[in-house]
């Protein structure tokens, strides 16, 4: 039997998810349905780049007060062939995921993941 190790409450981790948004990183969290959405946005403009904006999203979905969260990524508005700009996705993910590891959260396995978890002796 696997024991499950201690982990903060969800509602301590959103709200620690949510002061992210303090300015000192390049995206801003809020809170979106059921899920703790952090974005980062890049306006494009210059003379080299073609008019518009990029848009990425890290989802988190904290699965009530399990210890366990999902995550999605969600690109949008990424425009065509003449923008350039710089962008890491760890940029985004590495603050929001040290919160949650800090807070003793762990992302949930895939249903396959699981099974074979059961099935190896693992779980």
């Amino acid at each position: 039997m696997t024991t499950v190790p201690p982990h903060h409450p969800a509602a301590e981790v959103e709200q620690a998810l949510l002061a992210l948004s303090d300015g000192t990183h390049p995206f801003e969290v809020r809170k979106e349905d059921d899920r703790i959405v952090a974005v980062w946005r890049h306006r494009l403009q210059g003379a080299q780049l073609a008019w518009g904006k990029a848009e990425w999203r890290y989802r988190v979905t904290l699965l009530g007060d399990s210890g366990e969260y999902t995550t999605s990524v969600v690109q949008k508005n990424w425009d065509g062939e003449n923008t350039a700009f710089s962008f890491r996705s760890s940029d985004v993910t590495g603050p929001v995921d040290d919160v949650l590891a800090r807070a003793g959260w762990t992302k949930r396995r895939s249903a396959v993941g699981r099974l074979l978890g059961r099935v190896l002796g693992r779980d």
